[in-house]
């Protein structure tokens, strides 16, 4: 295999893929997000966005849902749906971080909903909420001067 199809094929598994470079980790991490950050709202998650300018782009994601919904299978299942709607809208990010050469670390907290079931919350609507986080993220970076953390 040549050197031009192999490179091919890792860009294919990093579009598709949520990798655990990516993945945020920590309490701490997630504090300085929450506190650090900016925030951009959408009517089911809030996304926390920290950036900073370097040489080297970097995105790092993380998950979080309030523990006003009590069971845990809940919220485990609602922060596999906010990962599987962020992988597939992904690359919108990657090309902002490489073009403006800076890491961008995010947090998509889900908000409170009580009396909401959340198994008839539908995997379209969580997606669109991701969507339009994402897209707000792009204008907020986009040819811009920012202040680094």
């Amino acid at each position: 295999m040549t050197n031009d199809k192999q490179n091919s094929i890792t860009h294919q598994k990093r579009i598709n893929r949520l990798l655990k470079i990516e993945i945020l980790r920590g309490h701490n991490a997630f504090k300085r997000v929450f506190t650090q950050g900016k925030t951009v709202d959408a009517p089911f998650i809030k996304a926390f966005v920290l950036c900073k300018k370097e040489d080297i782009p970097q995105l790092l994601v993380g998950f979080s849902v309030t523990r006003s919904i009590r069971k845990a299978v809940e919220r485990n299942f609602l922060k596999r749906r906010m990962r599987e709607a962020y992988r597939h809208n992904k690359m919108q990010l990657y090309q902002l971080i490489e073009s403006a050469e800076i890491s961008l670390t995010i947090v998509f907290f889900w908000k409170a909903y009580p009396n909401a079931p959340v198994k008839k919350i539908s995997y379209s609507s969580i997606e669109q909420n991701i969507q339009h986080i994402l897209q707000t993220i792009e204008r907020m970076y986009e040819n811009r001067h920012y202040n680094t953390h």
